[in-house]
């Protein structure tokens, strides 16, 4: 994994997007449009931290993409090996199914659950990259805010994408 052509994404659980647990379908095509292009300009490798949410928007654009360009790289970075334990089944599914078909799956931590992980998961993702896509509502509190104060502390590209108004722009 090159870091010049690897990205990230950090972003909202449900509870904070539109749509919340039903999803959006706006969203998912604005993230799936976001990953095409990033594809388009030669990046070759991306991370997910697999949580609900973005994450899971994010991993499943890119292995639309991939379905296309084979040769690019799904990672996904779990917090701790049990992440996913207390998720509804559907949930659980999911994450699953997107685990097997990425191209590695990376425990940054060991169990048990601990909040810190979840920011030790996002500082190795953002470690691993060279640029940062940040679905991100405008809060300055939360994990998403603390990936992107992290990424702007490494010097990281940041790609910000509001999805209440998927208006985009660099942080």
């Amino acid at each position: 994994m090159d870091i010049n052509t690897t990205v990230c994404a950090t972003g909202h659980r449900p509870k904070d997007l539109p749509g919340g647990y039903d999803g959006n379908k706006e969203l998912q095509c604005t993230i799936d449009d976001i990953v095409h292009s990033m594809v388009d300009i030669g990046y070759m490798s991306f991370i997910s931290g697999g949580a609900l949410g973005i994450d899971t928007y994010f991993a499943d654009s890119v292995l639309i993409q991939r379905a296309f360009v084979p040769w690019i790289d799904l990672v996904i970075a779990k917090p701790f090996p049990s992440q996913s334990s207390k998720w509804p089944a559907k949930s659980q599914k999911k994450f699953n199914e997107i685990c097997d078909a990425a191209d590695l799956v990376v425990n940054v931590s060991q169990d048990p659950y601990s909040p810190a992980k979840m920011q030790t998961r996002n500082k190795w993702m953002v470690d691993h990259s060279g640029l940062v896509l940040a679905v991100w509502n405008g809060k300055e509190h939360g994990g998403t805010w603390n990936c992107i104060q992290y990424a702007r502390s490494q010097g990281k590209r940041i790609y910000h994408l509001n999805p209440n108004t998927l208006y985009t722009y660099n942080l």
